[in-house]
């Protein structure tokens, strides 16, 4: 009872979303990030973490902290693309409003499941953004890119705020086995500490990368 095609090229953008948040803030395990949550079995990911961890390898795109220190690396995609990704597939998942509801109970949340994937897109962009333009800020000092951090920060709150509001008409807050209870509404206020984070940053304080996301150089358990 409604626009197949439209249906079509909103839910088609699900897939995206997932996955361009993997491939800038990667981690080697399911239970190390649940991008639904932006947490693991431990914490939350702040903006911090967003910050410092290495993109997934061989894929094109350039970390947050490389991205900072070394500039636009050949024909890798900057984290300002990977927002825009995000941004991108945002704008479609929340198409979903226009699909009118024809009654079926099953569509009704379906349309929810889009709008929620919409929100949570538009979260990350906000966030990517934010954690670049923190890390400029701590790499080179401009207050403007502090500024921006903040603003791009807040805008990700009310972002979360929708994803949390729209996610939680249909899902009750559960623990699961890997990493731990995740309930949206509780997490806002972790989102909101980094806004905190921003306005307390401090220049010089570190931006490169922490780690390797490499496996097959970092698990040398069964070589």
């Amino acid at each position: 009872g409604v626009d197949a095609k439209k249906l079509y090229e909103t839910w088609k953008s699900t897939s995206e979303v997932i996955s361009w948040v993997d491939k800038i803030h990667f981690r080697q395990n399911d239970f190390e990030f649940l991008p639904e949550g932006c947490m693991d079995g431990v914490r939350f990911h702040d903006v911090n973490s967003f910050c410092r961890v290495p993109c997934m390898p061989e894929q094109g795109v350039s970390s947050i902290g490389d991205f900072v220190i070394k500039g636009k690396i050949g024909t890798e995609l900057t984290p300002f693309d990977v927002a825009e990704k995000l941004d991108q597939a945002c704008n479609n998942l929340l198409q979903a409003k226009s699909i009118k509801k024809s009654g079926n109970a099953e569509l009704e949340q379906t349309l929810g499941d889009l709008l929620a994937l919409g929100y949570l897109a538009k979260y990350y962009s906000c966030k990517v953004r934010g954690a670049t333009y923190l890390s400029q800020y701590r790499y080179a000092g401009d207050e403007t890119n502090k500024n921006k951090a903040i603003a791009e920060l807040e805008n990700g709150l009310q972002a979360w705020k929708n994803y949390a509001n729209t996610a939680t008409t249909y899902y009750k807050p559960q623990l699961l086995a890997r990493t731990q209870d995740l309930d949206w509404i509780a997490l806002t206020r972790s989102v909101e500490q980094d806004i905190t984070i921003a306005k307390e940053a401090k220049v010089g304080e570190p931006v490169e990368v922490s780690g390797s996301n490499i496996l097959w150089s970092k698990d040398r358990r069964f070589q």
